[in-house]
């Protein structure tokens, strides 16, 4: 992860309110709070371009986070994320990505060193995907997903353009 982290750059504002509860001697305190994010910019080492214009919000407590609606662009198309997080202890996720030619969903827990995909579902352009399935021991991971996926051959190209940063 921290690796991750140090081949991101972000530029922008945000604004966050924090709020705890509880006694100094009886650990962990209790808190929450939310954060705006005002036309932000994340360089990302794996993406072509920069993501810019990220504005949205995000509220949070010491066992879950919550993207309302995040919005962004990536090479002028706007996309939007919205997300949940719960119990940090064993997360459960569920996340939405859309723009005008993609919808993807994802649903995934994770526990110690095993992750399962409840769903990944997809459509972009006019093809789809459908997996499910699971990594276990991250030291040597082991992938096992399984599902469908129709993908229309006219699309691969379009789809490669938008990975490599390129509007068709």
């Amino acid at each position: 992860i921290s690796k991750g982290l140090q081949q991101i750059t972000l530029s922008g504002k945000s604004a966050v309110i924090l709020r705890t509860s509880g006694k100094f001697s009886e650990w962990p305190l209790k808190f929450s709070g939310s954060a705006e994010v005002i036309g932000a910019e994340a360089k990302i080492h794996a993406l072509a371009n920069p993501i810019k214009a990220i504005n949205g919000d995000v509220t949070f407590d010491e066992n879950s986070l919550s993207i309302s609606k995040v919005e962004a662009q990536y090479n002028d198309l706007s996309y939007t994320l919205k997300a949940n997080i719960t119990n940090f202890s064993s997360p459960k996720v569920y996340s939405v990505l859309s723009s005008q030619d993609l919808l993807l969903e994802v649903q995934l827990r994770t526990q110690d060193d095993y992750t399962r995909f409840d769903a990944i579902e997809g459509i972009w352009f006019n093809s789809s995907l459908n997996l499910a399935g699971d990594i276990q021991n991250y030291q040597n991971p082991q992938l096992k997903l399984s599902g469908d996926a129709n993908i229309n051959l006219e699309d691969i190209q379009k789809i490669l353009a938008r990975l490599a940063g390129q509007n068709e």
